[in-house]
């Protein structure tokens, strides 16, 4: 099961269902998603998609406390919490919150992110930020993965 942001992003809860994931929808407030709601009703979770940043399409930052309770939640549940950096290096109105992966002590945030916002669309350019524990496996499927070079 994974908990996803409600409303929230709906192509990464396709992916999830395509990966055959059970999402689970988790209230999003003036603080973010809402960590006690999906304690109660999805204790079983083993992920939670999240847009700390600034929350698509509601627009909230992840507060601190929230931060905090998720990360504990998380570590507690030996649960992982995949960053969607949507959005997160384009603030207009203020400075970019940090990322919920600077405040993860015990290695449970796996943080995605393009440039897309600050560089071009057209780059298809992203990159993904994994904590040491998981670097071996993203190197495997990443050299699985890639294309072939060009002649």
């Amino acid at each position: 099961k994974a908990w996803v942001e409600n409303p929230g992003y709906l192509l990464s809860r396709k992916a999830l269902e395509i990966g055959q994931i059970t999402t689970v929808p988790i209230p999003v407030d003036e603080e973010g998603i809402d960590v006690g709601f999906g304690e109660t009703h999805a204790p079983d979770a083993a992920l939670a998609l999240v847009t700390a940043g600034q929350q698509a399409p509601l627009g909230p930052t992840l507060s601190l406390a929230r931060r905090r309770q998720l990360l504990e939640w998380a570590a507690r549940a030996q649960a992982w919490i995949i960053e969607d950096d949507y959005l997160g290096e384009l603030q207009l109105k203020r400075r970019a919150a940090p990322a919920l992966a600077s405040q993860d002590r015990a290695g449970r945030v796996i943080h995605i992110g393009t440039f897309s916002k600050t560089i071009s669309p057209t780059l298809r350019l992203g990159f993904v930020v994994v904590p040491p524990a998981l670097v071996p496996r993203f190197d495997e499927a990443a050299a699985c993965l890639s294309s072939a070079p060009g002649p």
